[in-house]
């Protein structure tokens, strides 16, 4: 009964904040698979990440580079950033693509996203990475 009455007293956190799904499972198994430097880069990547595709972009809608990254997170050393950088495309963290003679580095929609709906190109792209299978890590996966 008390827990019913506690229900009725939620109210709104942070509305008005943006915000990035990280998915529990997915957090779980990065605190394993990632090192301490890549899991701060990783988490340091997410206020990059647009809403539906994933695609690491800049506020002015320019595609995320290791310099820009660089240039908002002077604390970090350019090769702390390139190793991790490395590191998060070949664990499926991240994936690095070229377009019109542009990198660009789309986050793993099975790790973290905004919005509840996904592009089928973008899901295609992480579906055979570990993340995919997400679940398990917790007894019941993510909820």
């Amino acid at each position: 009964e008390k827990e019913r009455e506690l229900y009725h007293e939620l109210q709104p956190v942070n509305a008005g904040r943006n915000y990035v799904k990280v998915y529990t499972s997915a957090a779980v198994r990065m605190g394993r698979i990632l090192s301490a430097t890549e899991m701060q880069v990783a988490f340091r990547l997410i206020p990059y990440v647009w809403a539906n595709t994933g695609i690491l972009k800049k506020r002015n809608g320019h595609f995320l580079t290791r310099k820009y990254f660089l240039d908002d997170n002077p604390d970090l050393a350019w090769q702390t950033v390139d190793k991790a950088f490395s590191a998060l495309v070949s664990k499926g963290v991240l994936a690095k693509a070229v377009t019109q003679g542009q990198k660009a580095y789309i986050a793993n929609p099975y790790i973290f996203q905004i919005g509840t709906k996904s592009e089928k190109t973008l899901l295609d792209l992480f579906s055979r990475t570990k993340w995919a299978e997400g679940g398990g890590e917790l007894g019941g996966g993510d909820r």
